[in-house]
């Protein structure tokens, strides 16, 4: 039999704006950056004929960073970003989430060597998302399709990326990542893993990814003006 027939949508609105400086020589590059979202989430439940409607959120999420070229072959780098991500889906009852809240903090450097064909990143993040989703701790009701927002989760780790070009046009790709995860309410939830490792490449999601992309990007450019 049907339990439930729900109908969801919603709307995100986003703007942003970033700026980037070129210091002493262009061995300190400055990068900051600002972004207004702004998110609507409508319900209907066709089998009760109840209609949700949460009111707006909205959010100011800065993001800003620095790189700093001791040598052509060695960079330093910090950065913070946050982000609001909207949550779209709802549960079989209608009833609607808030959206996700993210911040993370992150150190790194970047080596060289023989003239590029041999490039290492390591980095040290602390991560904060806040209003986690997970599956209703209840199992008659998590079957049915219910999730629950908890207050969060807290990750911190390192990270290792090392690539070797040996020859032109070959590239070989290796990582690792080490972790330590806990929720914020204290408790352990499935989705919360505790210290996983990971022997193979960690990449961050979404806004993140990106952000971290351009950085290194920035690194690797040895000074020179690129658009990523």
């Amino acid at each position: 039999a049907i339990q439930s027939d729900t109908h969801g949508e919603g709307t995100n609105l986003g703007e942003a704006v970033q700026e980037q400086a070129y210091l002493f020589n262009q061995r300190l590059i400055l990068q900051a950056g600002i972004r207004y979202s702004r998110n609507t989430t409508e319900s209907f439940n066709r089998r009760t004929s109840v209609a949700g409607t949460p009111p707006t959120r909205s959010s100011w999420t800065p993001r800003y960073g620095a790189v700093y070229r001791f040598t052509n072959d060695f960079s330093l780098y910090v950065s913070r970003s946050e982000t609001f991500r909207p949550i779209f889906n709802v549960n079989p009852d209608g009833t609607t989430f808030k959206p996700i809240e993210s911040e993370q903090d992150e150190i790194g450097v970047k080596v060289e060597g023989l003239s590029g064909k041999v490039s290492a990143v390591i980095a040290y993040y602390d991560r904060t998302d806040l209003n986690t989703l997970i599956n209703d701790p209840v199992p008659a009701k998590a079957s049915l399709g219910y999730r629950i927002q908890i207050p969060g989760d807290q990750q911190k780790g390192y990270e290792l990326d090392l690539s070797v070009a040996p020859v032109g046009g070959l590239q070989f790709m290796f990582g690792a990542s080490k972790i330590k995860a806990q929720a914020l309410s204290g408790l352990l939830t499935a989705n919360v893993p505790t210290r996983p490792r990971n022997p193979l490449p960690v990449r961050p999601q979404g806004a993140d990814a990106r952000r971290r992309e351009i950085i290194r990007r920035r690194i690797h450019a040895k000074g020179r003006r690129q658009v990523a």
